[in-house]
């Protein structure tokens, strides 16, 4: 009996991991460099469904996607733009600080969260740039607002130094890497189980 209940729990771990991710693509071409993320109809677009133990309770599940919102932004009630328990939904609209020194970069984008028995999703997209850099003894101040994937644009409209190209580049290299670990983490805390007795 005992040897059937561990090989419950290791095909139980087995499905937890079990993930329906999506298919990347090129967005642009900087210079030589292919800006590779995930899309859909030419909007960057992260999606990912997995399955959660089945024996954690829909309770508990809210209970993990709302400690991962506190976790991940400043301030949880700010950013929270619907909760509906009942429907298994949460729609946060966030933004990544990429900001350094005198550069402003502010990526807007929308997560929704949803969950319902046995599976978890988690959706980013419709992201927004708002990027400032100053002036300095070799170029003009740079100032823009798009959409992420407008943001190449800007390169072609004149940004022909090659410091002003790779900004752009590891802009999008860091959205595309702050959007996986915040899926991963989503992933690891939606499935958390409570064994706590508080």
């Amino acid at each position: 009996m005992k040897i059937i209940k561990i090989m419950m729990m290791a095909l139980m771990m087995c499905f937890t991991s079990f993930t329906f991710s999506q298919k990347r693509d090129v967005l642009v071409t900087v210079g030589e460099e292919q800006i590779i993320l995930p899309l859909s109809d030419g909007k960057v677009f992260y999606q990912e469904t997995f399955i959660v133990d089945s024996t954690i309770s829909l309770d508990e599940m809210y209970s993990n996607i709302k400690l991962f919102v506190a976790k991940n932004y400043k301030s949880s009630n700010d950013v929270i733009q619907l909760d509906d328990k009942l429907s298994g939904v949460l729609l946060i609209k966030g933004v990544y600080n990429l900001s350094t020194g005198d550069t402003r970069v502010l990526i807007y984008h929308t997560m929704k969260l949803q969950f319902k028995s046995g599976k978890a999703k988690i959706e980013i997209s419709n992201f927004t740039c708002d990027l400032y850099s100053p002036a300095s003894q070799s170029s003009r101040a740079f100032e823009t607002k798009s959409s992420l994937e407008e943001l190449h644009n800007y390169i072609a409209r004149g940004l022909q130094q090659g410091w002003k190209k790779k900004f752009i580049i590891n802009i999008y290299k860091e959205i595309d890497d702050i959007s996986v670990k915040m899926i991963q983490t989503f992933k690891e805390e939606v499935s958390k189980k409570n064994t706590s007795d508080w």
